[in-house]
């Protein structure tokens, strides 16, 4: 597991996961490269590499920047993701 996001919970590990799944598949229906996205996003190529592959806790603004590159709504990226009720 990465050291980037060893320290995180389970829970939270696994909303990265998904999240970085979703851009990703996103991104390949749009028939977009990584490289046009890191482009487009402003962010670097090995950056979004890591996001796509859950292992960077990215913050929301930079969520925002990705789905304004990929013109889609910001939840649509994470719509699909179930987060446990908090105690």
């Amino acid at each position: 597991m990465s050291s980037q996001i060893a320290h995180l919970d389970k829970e939270h590990q696994d909303f990265l996961k998904t999240l970085g799944k979703n851009i990703t598949e996103i991104r390949r229906q749009k028939r977009m490269s990584r490289l046009k996205l890191s482009e487009l996003s402003g962010l670097h190529t090995q950056y979004l590499l890591d996001v796509e592959a859950g292992r960077k806790n990215l913050g929301i603004y930079m969520i925002a920047q990705i789905a304004r590159s990929l013109d889609i709504p910001l939840s649509e990226l994470v719509q699909n993701i179930d987060l446990k009720p908090m105690k």
